[in-house]
């Protein structure tokens, strides 16, 4: 029999904001599934390097996500083998200025072509030749690095990072300022490229920045293993890559029919909550009460499922919800949404 994890990154509304967004919403299925399972709370710290969902996928995720980090899983994922060493992500970026200070852009707005991506990476390339660093290409919006003097430096998700000064959340420790040396570079070169302003021409943003970044293991060096289904690894994926395309998209019908333990990650609310479009956020929740929520509850009651187990979260919040079959025969319990607010 199946049991379902469904991820929710930002699907918590920011507690100031709660109560008016709630009154909004129509969410009868969560409001049930809210009432009936077992909620449990935690609070993070604001200034952690990873999200709160993310920092949940290291510990109940698959392990070999933990063991060789986030880079190494997805270069498997791609058909890039790791080996040994330790390997970072590189996302073509852009930084802005707001009032005294840098900010990352949402990755997912950047809208960055293959052509494009493929250029930046190309002239980038001599640079990392010559800073002996190993450099590939794996997407549009996902490159990699091998630096593996670097294994104990600090970086952050870079969902940790949008919206805030981004000095506290650069990378820190040994190989810090050989870093930033090398993206220096890389910054004045992409600087003088005609396709970059272009962009800027066509009303996008410059591509100016590489996001450095991996999950801290303290197996650096191991090399990565392929573990679990391809969707899967995937969804685990989901919610580490930001604005990466992705190789499948997870249905409930297709995890039912997979038996087993399922993972699923809804990251639709993410872009509006990053962004401060609360009226996007309503919209997207809506459509997953129709997509995920209702049927959620309709395969417990059917007993296609014996358990789900609901994770929400924002940046410094996760709420995790566990509902059996059984639990939704406490008839008693009232529909609500209270939990979330």
């Amino acid at each position: 029999m199946a049991t379902i994890d469904l991820l929710l990154p930002f699907a918590l509304p920011p507690p100031e904001l709660a109560r008016d967004l709630l009154r909004q919403v129509s969410l009868p299925a969560l409001s049930t599934l809210l009432a009936r399972g077992a909620v449990d709370r935690q609070q993070y710290d604001p200034y952690s390097r990873l999200l709160p969902h993310q920092q949940w996928l290291l510990t109940h995720g698959d392990p070999e996500l933990a063991r060789s980090g986030v880079a190494a899983s997805a270069m498997t994922g791609l058909g890039l083998a790791p080996g040994t060493g330790k390997w970072f992500m590189l996302h073509p970026a852009s930084l802005h200025i707001a009032r005294d200070h840098l900010v990352l852009t949402d990755l997912r707005h950047l809208q960055l072509e293959q052509q494009e991506s493929r250029a930046l990476f190309d002239v980038a390339r001599p640079l990392f030749d010559e800073a002996g660093r190993e450099f590939l290409y794996g997407t549009e919006t996902l490159w990699f690095m091998r630096a593996d003097d670097w294994a104990a430096i600090e970086t952050s998700a870079p969902d940790a990072a949008v919206g805030h000064n981004i000095d506290i959340w650069m990378p820190r420790g040994a190989g810090e300022r050989a870093w930033r040396k090398l993206h220096n570079e890389v910054q004045m070169t992409w600087h003088t490229l005609d396709s970059n302003h272009q962009r800027e021409a066509s009303g996008r943003r410059m591509i100016n920045a590489l996001w450095c970044w991996d999950t801290h293991t303290d197996t650096a060096g191991s090399p990565a293993s392929a573990a679990g289904s391809h969707d899967q690894a995937t969804a685990l994926l989901d919610a580490f890559l930001p604005g990466t395309p992705r190789a499948s998209q997870a249905s409930l019908p297709a995890l039912i029919a997979a038996g087993g333990r399922s993972l699923a990650v809804v990251d639709s609310m993410t872009p509006a909550a990053l962004s401060g479009d609360w009226h996007q956020w309503i919209n997207a929740m809506q459509a997953t009460e129709q997509t995920w929520f209702a049927p959620l509850l309709e395969a417990l009651r059917s007993g296609k499922i014996d358990r789900a187990t609901l994770v929400l979260s924002d940046s410094t919040r996760l709420l995790q919800l566990q509902c059996s079959r059984w639990d939704l025969k406490k008839f008693w319990s009232r529909p609500s949404l209270a939990a979330l607010a």
